[in-house]
């Protein structure tokens, strides 16, 4: 009832100025539809709303948000900052790949293996050692964008972590391999973040992106997989 009640306020409200957005540099394609459609849907009902959009690692984007340079942000949070409000959004999953023709693929492979005997590229970002299944010992490269990581992977130097659907068109022309997604796969969860004062413009956002994610699962062929639920759990 609270959130028909705020959407009828902002839907009779007018609403302009700039909202500044900022994303990590990947995202599940079923989420960006919908983003697709929210910014699409904002500039409809607001036509005097200027939108503003960058593309910074999770540490950037909380820094950014922290000293007012941005309004809203989108993707993976290790530690939350207790002056920034964060909402879960979507979970996705990240597997080990390889290039198609790298060594560990002529071995036995076990976990233990593929983590100790070759080289890894990491993320330069602040990650959650929690998460991972396993401790990689030879980490000789460090990627701070996901396409950074894939050049590494793609150079067949190193193995590494990408999201399965950013993975999925160079497993489907046969140029990377997924490892023991059994033992070595994860779910991380990304989160929305703001600031804890109140903003017009970012709840108008935020209820249209809501609106038309949630609308996306809930079509019969809807893109969503397993590892990409929808977990909106704001009013």
């Amino acid at each position: 009832f609270s959130a028909e009640i705020q959407e009828i306020k902002l839907s009779n409200s007018v609403l302009d100025g700039e909202l500044h957005l900022v994303l990590v540099d990947h995202l599940p394609k079923a989420f960006v539809q919908s983003l697709f459609q929210a910014i699409e849907l904002i500039y409809q009902k607001y036509p005097k709303v200027q939108l503003v959009a960058d593309i910074r690692s999770p540490q950037e984007i909380e820094t950014a948000l922290l000293a007012g340079q941005a309004d809203l942000g989108i993707g993976y949070f290790a530690r939350p900052l207790k002056n920034l409000n964060y909402f879960p959004l979507f979970s996705e999953r990240q597997s080990v790949y390889c290039r198609a023709n790298h060594p560990v693929l002529s071995s036995s492979l076990t976990a233990e293996r593929v983590a100790q005997e070759y080289a890894w590229v990491k993320r330069g970002y602040l990650f959650s050692p929690d998460l991972l299944p396993v401790r990689p010992k030879h980490m000789t490269a460090t990627s701070y964008h996901m396409e950074a990581t894939l050049l590494f992977i793609m150079a067949g130097s190193h193995i590494g972590y990408l999201p399965e659907d950013y993975a999925q068109p160079y497993v489907d022309k046969g140029m990377l391999m997924r490892l023991l997604p059994e033992s070595l796969s994860y779910t991380v969860t990304h989160d929305v973040v703001r600031r804890a004062e109140d903003n017009p413009l970012v709840d108008a956002f935020l209820s249209l992106l809501k609106r038309e994610y949630l609308n996306h699962e809930q079509q019969p062929n809807s893109p969503y997989g397993q590892a990409d639920r929808p977990l909106f759990d704001w009013a």
